[in-house]
């Protein structure tokens, strides 16, 4: 298969307009035109490269994407993977935000995972967040257990009283606890508690004067889930014609 085909398989997969705006989803790298393999991971770093090229593949679908942000030139300083995969003849594919808005993709999952049952609502205007009634109610801490246990995260913070009842959960993936915004979203919706990562200090006092629970959970561990999704989503679209190997790798860049 071509790598044209190919992108045009995972665009049906990861519809490119479903992005938020400014994002680089899509194909973010060119290598070899035959595909012999697809390699599924979160992040991109010199271990994952090294790991698709052994395990045969020549493309990488990742969830990050490895620019960021515009640029107008590539130098070995600051583009040290791109230039390695290019020289390697490994394509790269992200699947950024459309994996997290899209119907089956890291937050539908995640929503589940913490005890969600039928989402109610999309949290934000561009779709990402989850909002919806558990299966069962909570308190905050026995919540925040199952976000560890779940999510095999260590680090996990709680804003609010551990005894706090919990009915209806938000949830974000990754870094939406950047904006305070996205908890004024969750605290309209009726949710009782916002789970999400990269909680900024004023957004965490925030929560406490809207009387707003949250549960801090890290990044990397609200989205390695993307690595298995786009394994089963891809092998099942692909029914066997390619082969498709789901990274066994932490990138977590935190100790």
């Amino acid at each position: 298969m071509k790598t044209t085909e190919l992108v045009k398989i995972l665009d049906e997969i990861f519809p490119p307009e479903k992005a938020c705006e400014g994002d680089n989803s899509g194909l973010n790298a060119e290598g070899d035109r035959e595909v012999e393999g697809i390699y599924t991971c979160l992040d991109i770093n010199r271990e994952v490269l090294a790991d698709a090229e052994k395990q045969g593949c020549n493309f990488i679908v990742c969830h990050h994407p490895v620019l960021f942000f515009p640029t107008n030139k590539i130098t070995a300083k600051n583009n040290t993977l791109l230039i390695s995969a290019m020289r390697k003849g490994i394509s790269i594919y992200a699947a950024h935000t459309p994996a997290d808005i899209m119907e089956g993709g890291i937050n539908d999952k995640l929503f589940r995972m913490l005890g969600g049952g039928i989402v109610s609502k999309m949290l934000c205007p561009d779709g990402i967040g989850r909002v919806g009634a558990m299966t069962g109610p909570s308190t905050l801490s026995a919540l925040s257990a199952k976000a560890k246990a779940e999510l095999q995260d260590n680090h996990i913070k709680t804003i609010g009283s551990p005894n706090t009842i919990i009915t209806k959960i938000a949830v974000i993936g990754g870094a939406g606890g950047g904006d305070a915004v996205n908890l004024e979203y969750a605290k309209e919706a009726g949710a009782e508690v916002l789970i999400t990562g990269d909680i900024k200090h004023h957004v965490a006092c925030y929560s406490r004067e809207l009387g707003m629970s949250m549960i801090s959970v890290g990044h990397y561990e609200s989205e390695v889930i993307f690595a298995g999704i786009a394994y089963e989503l891809i092998n099942k679209k692909l029914n066997g014609k390619i082969k498709v190997v789901l990274s066994k790798l932490n990138t977590n860049p935190f100790n």
